[in-house]
């Protein structure tokens, strides 16, 4: 089971992730500091994405220990969803993917 905020977006290589999908906007996702009500303002409706409800910061190490433990599925893929094909090794390296890596792309295989 793939997990991605925009399926348009899926893109892992040798990865046949089409068909199924949790669907949200990464480009519409408010912060903490007010972001929420200017959405608000702006799109005349409560943004999806709300910190603390909908949102949670979760650390890179913790989704990839749920994803290798996850009962029901299979990790096949996990990279950085904005960075380029080339830095995508950085989620191999512990201390460097908590700190350059954003938006943990975790592609699952269901049993």
């Amino acid at each position: 089971m793939p997990v991605e905020p925009d399926p348009p977006e899926m893109h892992a290589p040798d990865i046949d992730l089409a068909g199924v999908a949790i669907h949200g906007s990464g480009t519409a996702i408010p912060a903490r500091n007010g972001a929420a009500r200017r959405y608000r303002r702006i799109h005349r409706h409560e943004p999806k994405n709300r910190f603390g409800t909908s949102l949670f910061a979760v650390h890179c190490r913790d989704g990839l220990a749920w994803a290798r433990s996850a009962p029901s599925g299979e990790l096949l893929a996990a990279f950085p969803r904005y960075h380029p094909r080339w830095a995508w090794r950085l989620v191999h390296v512990p201390i460097l993917r908590e700190l350059l890596v954003s938006n943990l792309v975790l592609a699952l295989r269901k049993h």
